[in-house]
This record gives C-alpha cells, sequence and structure tokens, in this order.
C-alpha cells in the first residue's frame, strides 16, 4: 500500500502542519495509516457478517420485502 509523503502530508495538513516537524507529521502519517487499515478490517468484516446475515434472514423469512 502506497503510504503519503510528509510533503504530501504537510499539503493535505496545510496550516495545521507548520509547527509539526517532520518526525511529528512521519509519526501522523504512521497513526493514520494503522488505523485506515483497522477500519478497512472491521468494515470488510461487517459487510461479510452483514451479507451473510442477510442471507441467512432471507432463507427463514416467509415474507417477501
Amino acid at each position: 500500500m502506497k503510504q503519503v509523503t510528509v510533503k504530501e502530508a504537510r499539503d493535505i495538513l496545510g496550516d495545521e502542519a507548520v509547527k509539526m516537524s517532520d518526525e511529528e507529521v512521519q509519526q501522523l502519517i504512521e497513526d493514520l495509516s494503522v488505523m485506515a487499515r483497522w477500519a478497512l478490517k472491521e468494515a470488510s468484516q461487517l459487510r461479510s457478517q452483514g451479507a451473510s446475515s442477510f442471507l441467512e434472514r432471507s432463507k427463514n423469512d416467509s415474507t417477501e420485502l
């Protein structure tokens, strides 16, 4: 997975990054990358669970939508 560079992060953050060192910006990039991977994993699991529960419900549901 491509990671944002410090320069790209500074461009995105704008004024928020002015007072930050390169090391602080890099740490923020790494922290947000971890959070993004976790969120994507959770979303994928929820989607899988939702699809399987929907299929189970439709098998057992005698009413039609």
